[in-house]
């Protein structure tokens, strides 16, 4: 299903309607899992995830410029900004259309076109084989968007997994 506007002309005024509302914040994930939505899958990935995430941010190379607000842009800012357009607007729009909602191997082509525009993003500010490696976190973040409806998942990989890379920063503080 398409988002649906959220207004409706009634005497020439624009009317937000309860129904409206609530269909806009389905569609973009602004609600709370489903008890019991996401499983063993998401404690495997929470904690490989930071595993991983941690040892690669062991690797980088040190940055001398370091800051508590940079630290916290880039553990909280970014990735609730991220998932908020990525999973909640990019992927809920593309979930909406025929060939978005299409699914083979329990991916859907919205959550592929979501984390390849999300990879062409990251190449702005990032050399290319790190802006070439969140294609797969972003993946993950998609496929949680995906089995549970919401964008909350997706944010609490995207956080624990900025705050593992990043947590060899805070000795730099």
């Amino acid at each position: 299903m398409a988002p649906a506007l959220c207004c409706q002309s009634g005497g020439g005024k624009g009317v937000v309607t309860d129904t409206a509302l609530r269909q806009l914040k389905t569609d973009l994930g602004l609600h709370i899992p489903a008890p019991g939505s996401l499983g063993r899958a998401f404690a495997l990935a929470l904690c490989g995830g930071v595993l991983v995430a941690w040892f690669i941010g062991s690797l980088a190379p040190a940055r001398s410029a370091v800051t508590g607000l940079l630290l916290l842009s880039l553990v909280l800012w970014q990735p609730l900004v991220e998932e908020f357009l990525f999973r909640g607007v990019i992927q809920g729009l593309l979930l909406g259309t025929t060939l978005g909602s299409a699914s083979r191997w329990g991916l859907t082509a919205a959550n592929v076109v979501t984390s390849l525009v999300f990879v062409l993003v990251h190449f702005i500010n990032q050399p290319a084989i790190w802006a070439l490696g969140v294609f797969f976190p972003s993946m993950l973040f998609g496929l949680f968007r995906d089995r549970t409806g919401s964008i909350g998942p997706s944010i609490a990989l995207h956080v624990l997994f900025n705050g593992a890379f990043f947590a060899p920063l805070l000795a730099m503080i």
